[in-house]
């Protein structure tokens, strides 16, 4: 599979899982009381999961593809999936304003990225604390800034999403497919 096609399927892939998780978890948080979640909360949601699982997707094809070769995927990646997500949501705001937003998303994605290269790991061997791996600290995140909460249940709810994603999107294994 070349890059463009990789690019499509994958942003494809990245989208509409990052919003089976964001269901998941809202769904969890929301079902054992009343509480709520804002739309704009769900949709930062699952924008945190895209950042998460392009930068999953980067760890893959950094130990897969050529440094040129996953530079141009990844940047690509990045932008499509960006795209998409002005694109399916008709956000009815100005050209203007969705180039800017754009930027923004792009400069929160080269954050995120930086922020999880932190965690070596994403999930901690067997016993091991939880604690400074990737999922757990991205699971604290979406809990603490979104969810408005404390509760352990939460983020390993986070947790638990999208690692079960990463497997059966076979996230990997398409990666290594790119030519």
């Amino acid at each position: 599979m070349n890059i463009s096609e990789a690019v499509k399927l994958l942003s494809n892939d990245i989208n509409s899982i990052s919003i089976e998780c964001a269901n998941r978890v809202t769904e969890f948080y929301t079902s054992d009381s009343d509480k709520i979640v804002s739309d704009n909360d769900f949709g930062s949601i699952v924008v945190e999961f895209e950042y998460l699982f392009l930068h999953v997707v980067d760890r893959y094809a950094h130990m897969t593809l050529s440094e040129n070769v996953r530079d141009k995927f990844i940047e690509a990646l990045g932008i499509n999936v960006i795209d998409l997500n002005y694109k399916n949501y008709g956000f009815n705001i100005e050209k203007k304003l969705i180039e800017d937003a754009k930027k923004y998303e792009i400069n929160m994605l080269n954050n995120r990225t930086h922020e999880y290269s932190n965690y070596k790991k994403m999930f901690p061997n067997q016993g091991e604390g939880t604690g400074n791996t990737l999922f757990w600290e991205f699971g604290k995140k979406i809990t603490l800034e979104y969810l408005h909460s404390h509760n352990p249940a939460v983020i390993v709810k986070c947790v638990i999403a999208a690692s079960d994603i990463i497997i059966k999107g076979n996230l990997e294994e398409k990666i290594k497919m790119i030519e």
